[in-house]
């Protein structure tokens, strides 16, 4: 591929690049490489007698010692006519999350051929992270809050990015005074893109369970934390989630069904489980699968249910009991948790399968839905 050295600027080209300001940066921006600024605000120096010019943006970590690690794909790209000149606006700059990027350029002739790469200064996109829809669940006399596959998919792991999350629960409604019990989680929170299904969103590690001193009535409240260094602020708190604590078994609800490895199905016998969810058809009978989009790692049964929800029993070979869990994102049309609980073999062969669960109070801020 042909290469053709940078042209020198023009005088008046400097004199216009060194004059240029923009408002989302405060102060002027100048170049002889190019510089954008948050806002999309860019300025570059001619490159020879381009016919188009191609500008990339990669983040930080595929900018090593100035130069473009090999195999790493831009996270926008956009072609600009030479003629056009060396300054304007970038409109697609809102398609970067947040984050901290590397602005390249190449100038293109029309027969094909380009110049080199010129890797420009660092830009950073910031804002402040949107507020998190949570989930607030009774566990066993704890307090035990998820935060919504919604918030993960069109927030968090879309166009912002993800730092941590505090939450904090009060005794009185207004969040008042100290709070009761507070924790950090979600650092380390992951998204799995889905191999079953186009609308399921596996997420891992975000949810947090927080002692509280006994029964009785609380209110919990959320935000996500940003990063100063990185521009980005943390979110308002949420709106306060009433939730009723108490220890006692009997405020959890269950559904029992029996697995007949024979047949390979799961029976659910119990109605209890409308208490979870719209519809009983969903917990209606599971069948047994090895498609291995569904399977889960340390599954030792894994089953195909009714409303595209699948069920899940772990251990290794030979276990006699385990853990159960549903999946949650399929499980129902508002975005709950997976319903978890437990399996245990019986003397006749035959499995037994509880699940049990209490989400009593839902709040997601992105449209305000409450169960």
């Amino acid at each position: 591929m042909k290469l053709r050295l940078l042209s020198r600027l023009s005088l008046a080209a400097v004199c216009l690049l060194m004059a240029l300001a923009f408002s989302g940066c405060g102060s002027a921006m100048s170049s002889d490489t190019i510089t954008v600024d948050a806002n999309g605000n860019y300025a570059f120096a001619a490159i020879g007698d381009s016919d188009y010019y191609v500008v990339r943006f990669f983040r930080e970590e595929d900018i090593v010692d100035g130069q473009i690690v090999e195999g790493a794909r831009p996270a926008l790209k956009q072609t600009l006519q030479a003629a056009a000149g060396n300054t304007g606006t970038f409109k697609k700059i809102g398609k970067l999350s947040f984050g901290t990027y590397y602005p390249t350029i190449y100038g293109l002739y029309m027969d094909k051929t380009t110049t080199e790469t010129v890797v420009g200064d660092k830009l950073v996109i910031g804002g402040t992270l949107s507020v998190p829809g949570i989930v607030v669940q009774n566990d066993y006399g704890q307090v035990k809050v998820n935060i919504t596959d919604k918030s993960f998919d069109d927030y968090y792991f879309g166009s912002q990015t993800l730092y941590s999350f505090t939450v904090q629960v009060f005794d009185s409604p207004d969040c008042s005074g100290d709070p009761v019990g507070s924790a950090d989680f979600g650092s380390d929170a992951a998204y799995i893109d889905p191999t079953n299904s186009s609308k399921a969103i596996w997420i891992r590690n975000r949810s947090v369970t927080i002692p509280v001193d006994g029964d009785g009535t609380y209110y919990v409240r959320c935000k996500a934390n940003g990063n100063s260094g990185a521009l980005v602020e943390d979110s308002p708190w949420c709106e306060a989630v009433q939730v009723a604590v108490r220890s006692a078994a009997t405020d959890v609800k269950y559904c029992v069904g029996t697995f007949d490895p024979a047949a390979g199905t799961v029976t659910m016998t119990s109605e209890a489980m409308l208490e979870f969810g719209n519809s009983a058809a969903m917990f209606t009978e599971f069948a047994l699968t090895d498609d291995a989009g569904t399977v889960k790692e340390g599954d030792l049964y894994t089953f195909n249910g009714p409303a595209n929800c699948d069920l899940h029993l772990m251990g290794s070979a030979g276990a006699t009991s385990g853990e159960a869990y549903t999946c949650g994102p399929r499980l129902m049309p508002v975005d709950k948790p997976d319903i978890r609980g437990e399996w245990e073999a019986n003397a006749d062969g035959t499995i037994t399968v509880t699940l049990m669960g209490d989400y009593q109070y839902y709040l997601d801020e992105a449209d305000k839905k409450t169960t």
